[in-house]
């Protein structure tokens, strides 16, 4: 809701560390065609990246599935060398309302 003079409050945002975890501790629970799919994955995420960083933008960082897995995998793409960052939006009940509204309308 905009103030008296017409602007917006300003959304907070914090960013959740994203401390690198190796891979070789996710790799050694899996097969070895998923290990060869999981590095060309890596590899293609790299070049298509170049030198910009992935962005994970959430609205919360405890609780909830989405939260979870970042907090669960994002390190494994650090500590592959990919640079990834996450963000938290603080936000007023319409604000939510309204991302919720897109993130569903996305899935269809």
């Amino acid at each position: 809701m905009p103030t008296e003079a017409g602007y917006y409050p300003r959304r907070r945002v914090h960013e959740i560390a994203v401390p690198p975890r190796p891979t070789a501790r996710l790799l050694s629970v899996v097969g070895d065609g998923d290990v060869d799919r999981f590095r060309a994955a890596l590899a293609r995420a790299g070049t298509a990246l170049g030198s910009g960083t992935l962005w994970h933008i959430n609205s919360t960082a405890e609780g909830g599935g989405v939260a979870e897995l970042l907090r669960a995998n994002l390190g494994y793409l650090a500590g592959d060398g990919l640079r990834v960052r996450w963000a938290i939006f603080e936000g007023d009940p319409r604000f939510f309302q309204i991302t919720k509204r897109i993130h569903d309308f996305g899935g269809r």
